[in-house]
């Protein structure tokens, strides 16, 4: 998976290198897991999309990137309190997978025995 397209849909200016070495792993963690999910050794090309949008996810969820990671979960308006919770459990890559479950199935071999 090409980096550069997880920059552009994440807003991320193509000559700040600095993030790179984060979106190249969770480009990787992302393959991996639609991979072992669906039981193949490639990606075919109907879910490199998939496998980007993955990516992204995990990338936001898991606050490897500034973007993401926490999520108000109560406001107050006297006085002003907001309340933030940390996503990072509702981020875990299964739950990221368990999403895209339906997209995913369509690629999904059976593997018998161990």
């Amino acid at each position: 998976m090409k980096i550069e397209k997880m920059k552009e849909l994440l807003g991320i200016d193509q000559q700040d290198h600095s993030k790179d070495s984060i979106l190249r792993f969770t480009a990787e963690e992302a393959e991996e897991a639609v991979k072992n999910y669906c039981n193949i050794n490639e990606i075919p090309s109907g879910l490199q999309k998939i496998t980007c949008r993955i990516a992204i996810d995990i990338y936001r969820g898991t606050s490897q990137g500034e973007e993401g990671g926490l999520s108000v979960s109560s406001i107050t308006e006297g006085d002003t309190s907001i309340s933030f919770r940390n996503d990072v459990e509702e981020s875990s890559v299964d739950n990221i997978l368990s999403r895209y479950r339906t997209s995913l199935n369509r690629f999904r071999k059976v593997r018998f025995g161990s």
